[in-house]
């Protein structure tokens, strides 16, 4: 209802850590909160009872979720077919883009362009980084000369057959359904990334506000600036 909606609450666009839910839980804060680890991990270890995507019921089209309550907390998982199919587009063209300029630094170490390991190394090592694929790609140097062989690592494989299209959610509201969960983070989502993208054209630090009052003039300042 929009006694719900118009509750206050710690609403942040950036990824919680379990630590962060922990501190908004003894602050005795209400919140709704993405969480940065996905199931499956250590720190997440306690949703390990949801299961699988598969079997959960479909909140939305293309989107599955379910709900645990642990720590005074409901921890909702959701699975989104669409965020799944474009994190794994995303990473495909990425790879393409760091093998590709893998294999330019092997050719220049054919011509004889890199003169040795320590340039070869930090060749590869600016690669891997940039296109971000430190976790994807493993790369040797051959025990002979300055050549160097390439393989995945098998992450690839792993996120996009089971870890992509997931997204956590912890919030104290434990009455919402997980669809109201979704929309009512995506809602004041777009309220941040609006203000953010006002900020940044505008030249503008970071500003913290807690309170509606605070909300609603940093809304009308970076409005009227803009």
């Amino acid at each position: 209802g929009g006694e719900v909606a118009e509750a206050p609450r710690v609403v942040d666009r950036g990824y919680a850590s379990l630590r962060n839910v922990n501190a908004l839980v003894r602050r005795k804060e209400r919140f709704l909160v993405a969480v940065r680890a996905k199931p499956g991990s250590k720190d997440l270890s306690l949703l390990e009872e949801v299961g699988t995507w598969e079997a959960w019921p479909e909140i939305a089209p293309g989107v599955r979720g379910v709900s645990v309550m642990r720590m005074g907390v409901k921890w909702t998982v959701t699975w989104n077919d669409e965020v799944a199919g474009r994190n794994g587009d995303g990473r495909r063209a990425k790879m393409k883009q760091a093998r590709d300029a893998l294999e330019r630094v092997a050719k220049g170490i054919e011509v004889g362009r890199v003169k040795s390991r320590s340039e070869r190394d930090r060749k590869v090592g600016s690669i891997l980084a940039r296109y971000g694929m430190k976790r994807f790609l493993r790369v040797e140097g051959e025990r002979n000369g300055l050549g160097f062989r390439v393989e995945e690592t098998g992450v690839r494989e792993k996120k996009e057959g089971g870890d992509d299209g997931y997204q956590v959610y912890a919030t104290t509201e434990t009455w919402l359904g997980e669809q109201d969960v979704v929309t009512f983070y995506r809602h004041r989502d777009r309220i941040e990334k609006a203000i953010r993208t006002m900020s940044s054209v505008l030249g503008l630090g970071p500003m913290w506000v807690q309170t509606p009052e605070h909300v609603r003039g940093h809304v009308f300042v970076h409005a009227l600036g803009y």
